[in-house]
């Protein structure tokens, strides 16, 4: 420290050469400067678009900034919490969604919505991922509509199911143990499926089986509002994996078919904005998957046809690389309109805003 203390300079003195030059003195400033200071990470023009991201390194701590779906800008660790891997690198635009490029972890740029629903008590629909802060917000929500009387999950992938033990609610329906539809694409094994729940009455809900995105979704039913997780989504596209990860294209028209017998005036999905024209945003979703099925189902070519089409490009032998299933992308890149204020039994507000006084609040995790 001696050393150290020598390189200090005050006043008019000259500032010595190994002040910026000194690994100890780096090292220094990585402990005591750096975690305890605001810094410039990017600029906003360099994220005009959503998705837009820049990465910003401070010793060896890396974090990105990001514009998300509405507009806002976000800041987060450049890190998967499975593996570690860095998930950006530089600037560019994130397509849609984060993704991890080892094992393909994926993350919307707007979080999970995570419904109050009613008073005295109220309901939890999908607490969504394990973060302390959204959590808290949760059980402080339930606290002011005098409690929470259980937990209604749509389905059991962990940015919906995440946080179910910290918020030491009761689970009713759904599985609380996670399941991850990659993994079990990848594993050498069979990977056993979650259960699905069965159609039924709980308080106020009516238990819709809509499986496809996952083996285990469900919707609820709540008067003209229809809660519908991962089935169709206020912006974006969802998912349908291949059967090794629980998903199925058939079994997801079907759902669409329930979705729509519903009624509903209102859809309140997992991600993204409401959806106040269910009948318009599932008849869009209905085409795409109708086309995907067209698609899938066509016969596959001969053996010598994939040969042939597999010989050369641009000169030279090319061979595809083994790769996972396909997943099938079902519903429009759009994103709804805003719901009015005022509208049906429901108003939204984001990660740590203010509590609406509504029968339904939305809280968005990170």
């Amino acid at each position: 420290m001696g050393e150290l203390s020598a390189m200090q300079a005050f006043g008019n003195e000259l500032i010595p050469r190994e002040r910026f030059t000194s690994a100890e003195f780096v090292a220094l400033e990585y402990e005591r400067l750096w975690p305890r200071v605001w810094q410039v990470a990017c600029r906003l023009e360099e994220i005009p678009n959503p998705g837009d991201f820049v990465e910003y390194t401070i010793g060896d701590h890396s974090a990105f900034v990001t514009r998300t779906a509405s507009g806002d800008v976000r800041a987060f660790h450049n890190t998967c919490i499975h593996r570690g891997t860095r998930l950006a690198s530089g600037c560019g635009s994130f397509r849609g969604e984060i993704r991890c490029p080892f094992h393909g972890w994926r993350w919307d740029l707007d979080g999970t919505n995570t419904y109050v629903v009613g008073s005295s008590p109220a309901w939890v629909i999908d607490p969504g991922p394990a973060d302390r802060d959204h959590i808290d917000l949760v059980r402080r929500v339930g606290e002011t509509r005098g409690g929470i009387a259980g937990v209604l999950l749509t389905h059991s992938h962990s940015d919906h199911n995440g946080g179910c033990g910290m918020l030491g609610v009761e689970v009713v329906v759904g599985n609380e143990d996670g399941f991850d539809d990659l993994a079990a694409m990848l594993a050498a094994e069979p990977v056993a499926m979650p259960p699905a729940p069965a159609a039924r009455q709980v308080g106020p809900f009516t238990v819709l089986p809509t499986p496809g995105h996952a083996p285990d979704h469900v919707a609820y039913s709540f008067g003209e509002v229809c809660f519908c997780g991962d089935l169709v989504l206020g912006e974006g596209s969802t998912i349908v994996p291949p059967a090794a990860g629980g998903g199925s294209l058939a079994d997801y028209m079907r759902s669409l078919d329930v979705l729509a017998a519903i009624g509903a005036s209102l859809l309140c999905p997992g991600h993204g904005e409401w959806i106040t024209d269910p009948a318009a945003k599932i008849a869009e979703y209905a085409a795409t998957a109708a086309s995907a099925s067209t698609f899938s189902s066509r016969p596959s070519p001969p053996a010598s046809a994939r040969r042939a089409s597999s010989s050369t490009r641009r000169g030279r032998t090319s061979r595809r690389r083994c790769a996972p299933p396909r997943r099938s992308r079902c519903g429009p890149i759009s994103r709804s309109s805003t719901p009015k204020v005022g509208s049906p039994a429901a108003s939204r507000f984001r990660h740590r805003a203010r509590i609406a006084r509504c029968r339904v609040a939305a809280i968005r995790s990170s």
